[in-house]
């Protein structure tokens, strides 16, 4: 008779499968479920070296997915020596110019400075501005000798004091839309908007090695784990990052995850979104020269705890108008592609080009799109490419896409098109695009993140956090994806496309595994399937939906063994 190496007992199994059938107990054999059913039945296959779990009761269910995260970027925040200027930790300039000040101090002279997370809108002196910039000459007051920048929470810019400006060889003839001039002087003001802009002075500063990047993952999968993680995306990664975001999503990235999964130090599955825009400057050519850059044969880790795809950032961010809308808007332009042109046109016919290539060589392809342009433009996209050259289930998506249609979801349930959305990030963001935007028929707020929609009509709708521009906290999502509450402002916004409580657990566990073609192997407990869970501390059926986001993870089991125990 076969043992098994594991039983969970005496539980409410939330299996996930087609039917959310609801079972009591589940068996382990070599970090796979080889039963899932009531408590009596199971407990036959307990063998003399059995290792036992009574969850008294307690609600199990699949591990959780986060669809699209930085994990580098948020592991370092879990660094205690990192300059983190996320709210609470910054409140106010005055506060930011303390910190930075004090860190100036206890810094070498010369070393450069990173930090990461403010927020203008958050900040005292601006009164909730979302536009309010912070120049080079506000760092400059603090830290005149040694080169400082500082990302924004967004990741979308950064602000670099004249130090940095003056090693990355920056002037006012230096070219560039997202390299922010005064337009009285055409002096740089020290914003950089945009990835390209960001290169000009990452290409500057020092570069993390291939162990640090390691320490980082490993502490962003700790967090994970303790919130209940089993897998994740990291989205970005490759030749065209080697100098954004301080190196964190370079090539030695994705070095450090396929030396991870050989050691098998990963307390978490991952898909690596690989970045080949050469400088992150989007075109056809640009993605030709990062192929030629990246040695995929060496890419070969164990693709059961790595898998791989392509990342495109067609547009930028709502907060500077960045994003690509069909029509103008409040400030004067209706923004624009990555890709280059002068016009719309010009720009799809290089970003299908794009696609076209990506798909007709068998890669998988995610989207960042949240202006309605990029997504009209992005389903449009994927369409001709598939139509042209048919491929086995690509099952391309969209990431954000906070606007798309009716019509359109249409269609990306017809093509097998996803999206992957953040719930969290949507209920601050409700407030924030009628702030800025305009839309025909009423607020913006109104149509967007329409999550019951895109499920009703048949889309896979995978769920994230896209940490860390908000923490891992999958329970959070479902909360603000049921009950459609603004963090900002405690108003509810689209009520009609709120889910239940059953559709945020599959965006979280089930959908996040169709997404990275993994649905036959996890996202829920079934047998055949690995023996990844969560345990918490509360039944998320039954709580009060204001409260799922508070509801403890007891216990986090990856491949059969307990990973994170509270």
């Amino acid at each position: 008779m076969v043992y098994a190496d594991l039983l969970i007992l005496n539980g409410k199994v939330l299996t996930v499968d087609k039917d959310f059938s609801i079972k009591e107990a589940i068996a382990v054999k070599d970090g796979l479920i080889i039963d899932v059913g009531n408590t009596d039945d199971v407990k036959r296959l307990a063998g003399p070296q059995t290792k036992v779990i009574d969850l008294e009761g307690k609600t199990i269910l699949p591990g959780a997915h986060d669809a699209h995260m930085h994990a580098t970027l948020t592991g370092i925040l879990m660094n205690p020596s990192f300059f983190n200027l996320y709210y609470p930790n910054i409140k106010s300039l005055k506060e930011l110019k303390a910190k930075l000040a004090d860190r100036v101090k206890n810094t070498p002279p010369g070393t450069w400075i990173c930090g990461l997370g403010w927020n203008t809108a958050l900040m005292e002196e601006f009164a909730g501005n979302l536009l309010a910039p912070i120049t080079r000459y506000d760092l400059d007051e603090v830290s005149p000798d040694h080169p400082v920048f500082l990302i924004h929470f967004s990741c979308n810019q950064l602000v670099a004091n004249s130090k940095a400006i003056e090693l990355a060889g920056i002037t006012k003839d230096t070219p560039g839309k997202g390299v922010i001039k005064d337009p009285q002087t055409g002096e740089p003001t020290g914003m950089f908007e945009g990835f390209p802009a960001q290169v000009l002075i990452g290409k500057c500063a020092p570069l993390p090695s291939v162990e640090e990047i390691k320490q980082y993952i490993k502490l962003c999968q700790e967090e994970l784990n303790r919130n209940g993680y089993t897998s994740h995306t990291d989205a970005g990664l490759g030749v065209g990052a080697d100098h954004l975001m301080a190196g964190l999503w370079g090539s030695v990235a994705v070095d450090a995850y396929q030396q991870m999964s050989r050691d098998k130090e990963l307390t978490c599955r991952v898909s690596i979104g690989l970045f080949l825009f050469i400088d992150s400057i989007h075109s056809y050519e640009n993605m030709l020269k990062g192929f030629e850059k990246t040695d995929l044969s060496k890419y070969n880790a164990d693709p059961s705890w790595v898998g791989l795809w392509l990342k495109i950032r067609a547009d930028g961010m709502p907060l500077n108008y960045t994003i690509w809308m069909d029509k103008d808007q409040k400030c004067g332009h209706h923004g624009s592609s990555t890709f280059p042109g002068g016009t719309d046109e010009e720009q799809y016919k290089d970003f299908l080009k794009t696609i076209k290539y990506l798909h007709k060589n068998g890669w998988q392809i995610g989207v960042h799109g949240m202006g309605e342009l990029t997504v009209t433009k992005s389903i449009d996209a994927f369409v001709a490419a598939m139509e042209e050259f048919p491929n086995n289930d690509p099952r391309h998506y969209i990431i954000h896409g906070e606007l798309i249609t009716p019509e359109q979801a249409k269609v990306c349930a017809k093509y097998n098109i996803g999206l992957s959305i953040q719930p969290t990030n949507d209920s601050v963001l409700f407030s924030i695009y009628d702030e800025l935007y305009t839309w025909e028929g009423g607020p913006i707020s109104e149509n967007m993140a329409p999550f019951k929609m895109l499920i009703d009509r048949g889309v896979n709708v995978a769920g994230g956090s896209d940490a860390p521009v908000s923490m891992p906290n999958w329970r959070q999502s479902v909360q603000a994806a049921v009950t459609r509450k603004s963090i900002l402002n405690g108003e509810i916004y689209g009520i009609e496309n709120a889910i239940s409580v059953e559709d945020g657990i599959r965006m979280f566990t089930i959908n996040g595994a169709i997404q990275e073609h993994a649905e036959k192997s996890r996202g829920s407990i079934e047998i055949g399937k690995v023996a990844d869970f969560q345990v918490l501390g509360q039944d998320i059926l039954t709580v009060d939906k204001e409260k799922i986001g508070q509801i403890p993870v007891l216990m986090t089991i990856v491949d059969g063994k307990i990973v994170y125990s509270a």
